[in-house]
């Protein structure tokens, strides 16, 4: 995440947080956006309307709030509307933030279950929030249950906000079997690479943590398997949970969430407002008896006062007495409530063209968020109708599309068994194509597109399944190819390895089948399974000769090579042979990659004399792929050799801006190479080491060997070579949790420590260093935990 400086004040864009002369100040929510928009886009002038539609919208909003949004900002941040030092007002077009900004990359990692940040202030509630807070200072795991629509995981939210402690919200609403579920919350708490249930409560060990679970009510017996072992095995979580009806498991408490009251009026006015423009007042008789009708559902009443933008009051009134009524039939155990919500949005959606309505029903099928793209790979004039969909707030629109849990249901169960067959097949051919624009070379090695295909992960997910069932196989090596660098920087390999498992027992062509072994090869490599990873590329590199794909035959060959680490020569010739033939393929990114792969393999190997001339043509690569990268951390590998902490931190700086500018996010393994510039920079590491174990930790991994690796540097910095050399002996026995690692050990161990001393010494030291316990090294910094 970007953090800006200005004045004295800072502004992280990740954290949400302002502050000035180190106090932090708060601010309301549109002010924060409104304030970052305008620094972000600092470089011009930010006319009125596209200031307000980045900030709310699609919601109606005056000038005037817009303005009053500008003048907190400036008094947040020390300006004012005469002097304008920093915000200037561009009288009758728009702002332009005008200070000096310095900006820098936040190491700050927030995992996919951070809290979204509220869209509206919440509306009554008061006695339920204060209920809920008792609730979960007595019993480990709260349900709150109620009809669709009730406001459920808006008020689990608000608790969550208020819980002073670390939380993770998992949706679970795109879940279908208790597998997702627990992948659900692995990625919400970023445990990335738990495979299963117990790798899963193992990883979150010892963390203290308020986990939200919504929508658990279509996985009731699968998400109350997991509550389970989550409650008897992680002695620190407390569980809120979302849904339909209680999951009944030991020790759950439960709270009914009935209707707003007489805080439903007050809602139906905001939303009013918000909608039209127009003032209305809560005391008004009609707006009193509409919100009775709707049983002061929130859902409900955002519903209706949605329609205020084409309908008077009273003529909402009256489509509802001629409308409105108990919906027979549904979910069993449905409440009367949730009966109500359901005619209500069936009132809705009479109200829709019948163009209208095949859209929205069709857009049942994704399972979480869609973009324009995706909607328009469905209907040919998805533009208008999906603007329709959302002012009638059938679709909800933050950055991407996505229907109410509650609303995507009513449109699946519209939609009949032909069309949901027809609507699947093209979202799966628009996911596939999207994958498929590129060669599977340039696919593989493209960050950007992985960037675009983690957030649209839910539908990739949809396509590889479909794909699978409808026997295109070709399709679904495309995804899994177009996601391995999306595994890569997460450094999570487990659902890679499964889509590997689901497609080798099929009846692959030969090209597919090379992908496959190239992807599982990759897979491998990452995950530190050098057998994996020799055995794949193995049986790629004798397939590749049968097949016509060059691209892949290099890449096979540059895995084949990394296989023989072992053996620098080995290893340095099929890498200068991959290299040729990716020249004379016309394949400038491969030929990169399998350049800097042998500059850290002669780096490792000690012919540091060889690759000095050579980093300075492959540091000018044009692309944003896993070539760059390889590119930037060979030079690092180069400083790292030579103590040289100023290059390493601008190494791993420039690392930084080209994985954020691609889209991606930082890993476990880009913080503990920031903690190793650190060392070498004599500045305070610790911290920065502790940060990357602690990352480490969440995803599942134990990085204690990795981290005693850091200190045999940190001494060898230091001059005290014996001693780096006892801590490589005392972590050369350990498991390192990425491939990189096994290789940083090999260039901190023969070519910074062994030089600084006598054979015989060093190997001395390094047998002293093989009898430590890994553990009680580090139990010796007491304050690094």
């Amino acid at each position: 995440m970007t953090v800006y400086a200005f004045g004295a004040c800072r502004l992280d864009a990740g954290a949400r947080e302002l502050t000035v002369d180190g106090a932090r100040v708060h601010l309301e929510p549109q002010v924060f956006d409104v304030l970052t928009y305008l620094v972000a886009h600092r470089d011009r002038m930010i006319p009125r309307a596209e200031l307000l539609d980045a900030v709310w919208g699609n919601q109606f909003v005056t000038d005037s709030a817009l303005a009053s949004r500008v003048k907190s900002a400036r008094a947040a941040i020390g300006d004012d509307g005469a002097a304008q030092a920093m915000i200037r007002t561009e009288r009758g077009r728009g702002y332009r933030f005008v200070g000096a900004v310095e900006t820098a990359f936040s190491p700050r990692w927030q995992p996919t279950g951070s809290l979204p940040p509220p869209r509206a202030p919440l509306v009554g509630r008061v006695c339920d929030l204060d209920a809920l807070d008792g609730l979960l200072g007595k019993h480990r795991v709260v349900t709150i249950t109620g009809p669709g629509g009730a406001g459920k995981s808006t008020l689990a939210l608000e608790v969550a906000r208020r819980a002073g402690t670390e939380v993770a919200f998992v949706a679970l609403a795109p879940a279908r079997d208790g597998t997702d579920v627990v992948r659900a919350v692995a990625e919400a708490t970023g445990v990335e690479g738990a495979g299963d249930l117990a790798a899963l409560v193992g990883a979150l060990g010892s963390r203290r943590l308020l986990l939200v679970l919504d929508n658990c009510e279509h996985l009731l017996d699968e998400s109350a398997t997991v509550v389970d072992a989550l409650l008897d095995g992680v002695a620190g979580l407390r569980i809120l949970v979302t849904s339909r009806e209680p999951f009944g498991v030991d020790g759950e408490a439960v709270h009914a969430l009935g209707s707003l009251g007489a805080d439903a009026a007050t809602l139906f006015v905001q939303r009013a407002a918000a909608a039209t423009g127009r003032s209305i007042t809560a005391t008004d008789p009609a707006v009193v008896d509409l919100c009775l009708r709707l049983d002061g559902l929130p859902l409900a009443i955002e519903l209706a006062a949605a329609q205020l933008r084409h309908l008077t009051l009273d003529d909402l009134l009256g489509r509802l007495d001629d409308r409105l009524g108990i919906l027979v039939g549904g979910r069993p155990r449905a409440g009367g409530r949730h009966a109500t919500l359901a005619r209500t949005i069936e009132w809705s959606y009479d109200l829709l063209s019948p163009t209208s309505r095949d859209l929205f029903e069709r857009l049942g099928v994704f399972p979480a968020g869609f973009d324009l793209a995706a909607v328009e790979a469905l209907h040919d004039d998805a533009v208008t109708l999906l603007a329709d969909l959302v002012a009638k707030s059938l679709v909800v629109h933050e950055g991407r599309y996505r229907l109410l849990e509650t609303i995507r249901l009513f449109a699946w169960q519209r939609l009949d068994a032909g069309r949901r067959a027809d609507t699947t097949e093209r979202v799966r051919r628009h996911v596939v194509a999207r994958t498929a624009a590129l060669p599977r070379a340039h696919a593989w090695l493209s960050a950007t597109l992985a960037a675009r295909t983690r957030d649209d992960l839910d539908n990739v997910r949809l396509a590889f399944d479909e794909s699978l069932a409808r026997h295109r196989f070709a399709d679904a090596v495309d995804l899994l190819v177009g996601l391995s660098t999306v595994w890569r920087n997460a450094v999570s390999y487990a659902e890679g390895l499964r889509w590997v498992a689901d497609l080798r027992g099929r009846d692959l062509a030969p090209r597919d089948r090379l992908w496959l072994h190239i992807v599982e090869a990759d897979l491998g490599l990452g995950s530190g399974d050098p057998r994996l990873m020799a055995d794949a590329a193995a049986a790629a590199e004798a397939l590749a000769p049968a097949v016509d794909d060059p691209a892949a035959a290099v890449i096979a060959t540059v895995y084949r090579s990394l296989s023989q680490f072992s053996q620098p020569d080995r290893a340095v010739a099929g890498l200068t042979a991959a290299a040729g033939r990716a020249h004379e393929a016309g394949e400038p990114d491969l030929h990169r990659l399998a350049r800097a792969f042998r500059a850290v393999v002669l780096q490792v190997s000690g012919q540091r004399d060889r690759v000095s001339a050579e980093l300075v043509d492959l540091l000018t690569p044009v692309t944003d792929g896993y070539d760059r990268y390889i590119c930037i951390w060979a030079a690092w590998v180069d400083a790292l050799v030579d103590r040289d902490g100023p290059a390493l931190l601008r190494w791993m700086d420039r690392q930084a801006e080209n994985i954020h500018g691609s889209g991606l996010r930082e890993n476990w393994v880009m913080l503990f190479c920031y903690a190793l510039a650190h060392v070498a920079a004599g500045s305070g590491y610790l911290p920065h080491l502790a940060r990357a174990r602690h990352r480490a930790e969440s995803e599942g991994r134990n990085a204690d060997a990795d981290c005693v690796l850091a200190l045999a540097y940190a001494a060898a910095c230091r001059d005290d070579p014996e001693r780096a050399a006892e801590l490589l002996g005392a972590c050369g026995g350990g498991l390192f949790h990425d491939t990189a690692n096994f290789i940083h050990y090999a260039v901190i161990r023969d070519r910074v420590v062994r030089p600084m001393l006598p054979a015989g010494t060093f190997d001395a030291a390094y047998d002293r260093g093989a009898a430590l316990e890994v553990a009680a090294v580090l139990a010796e910094l007491g304050r690094f935990r």
